[in-house]
């Protein structure tokens, strides 16, 4: 016998638990931005001054001037002293071999540019790396607790004994009508992300850009990685716990109505995307009711998660993998 309390209970521990992680990355996220944005406003700062600071001409600027380019040496030789000796003095008509010494030293003062050169160069490489090391790091932490989320609510149904057909699962149209709705789904939801976002730009909101970028892998392995891992555990988990056991399961264990149900799901999927910023969470919540509205009428998780993932992927790979903007941003 299934027991539907238990299972709820769990559910709804799981769903804190993915709440309070979402507020943890939105603070992660938006503390970064600003320790990147006040790196920036430094340097600009420290440009200007440096611009605007004045260059007296003083003897030690103008040895420091000196020292900053290459410098070599001129060769000296005694021999060339011996033949200026010679023709000063026409008395000595000695002829044979003359023997001399010769004194070479080149001595070559390394380019103040060069190092300076040297040294933003090492920084690039430096942040570059950072950089990298930051999205491996991000996209490992989504996967890993994703996945955790997604295997403790399917141990917690199997030890509930709830059916999967409460979830959705091998129920409604067949294969052909679910891959195409699906990706359909998925289309229509990316081209109303656009214009939420567009919407979002030209009111002078913030759109979620910075999650989305400090996901964005920079090598091949790693868009492979984005879009046949992170991205199918992320669509494949979050409708398994906002539509499948949040409506589905109560739905079905309670006779609750689902479209009450798809109200309260769409709301805490909407929380859940926190690090998206205001207008992400909007949109987001928006996009849950749409979700949760299919899942009703199909009752068919897969509808869903092919969707997901489709919108997910668009917004990726348009944006981050082909750098297309299709709205304005806006300088508020």
């Amino acid at each position: 016998m299934p027991q539907w309390a238990t299972f709820v209970g769990f559910t709804f521990i799981i769903t804190a638990g993915l709440l309070v992680l979402s507020h943890a990355s939105r603070g992660a996220i938006n503390t970064t931005s600003d320790m990147d944005a006040s790196t920036i406003a430094g340097d600009i700062t420290q440009n200007q001054t440096e611009d605007s600071e004045p260059r007296s001409h003083s003897y030690q600027d103008h040895v420091a001037e000196e020292l900053s380019e290459p410098v070599i040496t001129a060769t000296h030789t005694e021999s060339d002293s011996n033949a200026e000796q010679n023709n000063e003095s026409d008395t000595h008509d000695t002829v044979g071999p003359t023997q001399s010494s010769t004194k070479t030293t080149d001595h070559i003062v390394p380019s103040g540019d060069t190092a300076i050169a040297d040294v933003k160069h090492a920084d690039d490489e430096h942040e570059s790396y950072q950089t990298r090391l930051s999205t491996i790091a991000l996209l490992a932490n989504v996967t890993i607790s994703q996945g955790l989320f997604a295997m403790l609510l399917i141990s917690g149904a199997w030890i509930a004994r709830i059916p999967v057909s409460a979830f959705g699962v091998g129920m409604g149209p067949t294969k052909a009508l679910i891959l195409a709705l699906g990706v359909g789904t998925g289309v229509i939801l990316y081209i109303g992300n656009e214009v939420g976002s567009g919407l979002g730009a030209h009111f002078g909101v913030d759109n979620g850009e910075t999650l989305r970028s400090a996901l964005a892998p920079e090598t091949s392995r790693g868009w492979v990685v984005l879009l046949c891992v992170v991205l199918p555990i992320i669509a494949g988990f979050e409708e398994l716990l906002f539509r499948g056991a949040l409506i589905g399961v109560i739905a079905t264990g309670y006779n609750v109505s689902p479209w009450i149900l798809a109200v309260v799901s769409s709301l805490a999927f909407a929380l859940g995307h926190g690090a998206q910023g205001r207008i992400g969470i909007a949109v987001t919540g928006v996009f849950g009711f749409v979700l949760a509205a299919v899942f009703i009428l199909s009752n068919s998780l897969l509808i869903v998660i092919i969707a997901h993932y489709i919108m997910n992927a668009l917004e990726f790979i348009v944006h981050e993998g082909f750098d297309i903007e299709l709205y304005p941003v806006s300088d508020m």
